[in-house]
């Protein structure tokens, strides 16, 4: 769904496969345009580590942006929990944890929504993409007919019905 009038939403994810990781955010305006979209990959990591790169790379490019209201979702509830201070976290996260906390200061609004995968799916196939091309990547409209298509449906609110937890 699309975020409140005036705020942005940044969708997050990451990605695991054979121990090689990766990590995905999507910025879209509040009529579901794209407003900035990238993807790293980050060699071995853990899902929680991908996860959590994935909100502080997306928090960052949204400061850079300066974007002032932000709704920040992904499909990972452990790591959405950490983020919002709303329940214990692993270690291995921690300084991961420290520079989302320090730049979400930057934003006069910011809340941290868990959903289900399959309103996750923009940034779930960049997360993935990066797996196979093993670099960072900032990804526009008609780089990929998959991704134009992915976004399309995304916008009309048509990618499946299970949207948030």
């Amino acid at each position: 769904h699309r975020p409140t009038t005036y705020h942005f939403k940044l969708n997050c994810d990451g990605s695991v496969i054979n121990g090689r990781a990766a990590a995905a955010f999507i910025i879209r305006d509040d009529t579901g345009n794209l407003v900035k979209a990238e993807t790293t990959s980050l060699g071995e990591a853990t899902i929680s580590i991908a996860e959590c790169t994935a909100i502080r790379n997306g928090l960052l490019a949204a400061k850079q942006l300066q974007l002032s209201n932000l709704e920040v979702e992904s499909d990972n509830k452990m790591v959405i929990n950490a983020a919002s201070k709303a329940d214990s976290f692993p270690w291995c996260i921690h300084v991961l944890l420290q520079d989302i906390w320090t730049t979400e200061r930057c934003f006069v609004n910011i809340s941290y929504k868990h959903i289900y995968r399959e309103a996750n799916t923009v940034a779930d196939f960049l997360a993935k993409l990066s797996l196979s091309i093993q670099k960072t990547l900032a990804v526009y409209l008609d780089c990929f007919v998959d991704f134009d298509n992915i976004i399309s449906l995304d916008k009309i609110g048509h990618i499946l019905e299970r949207r948030v937890s």
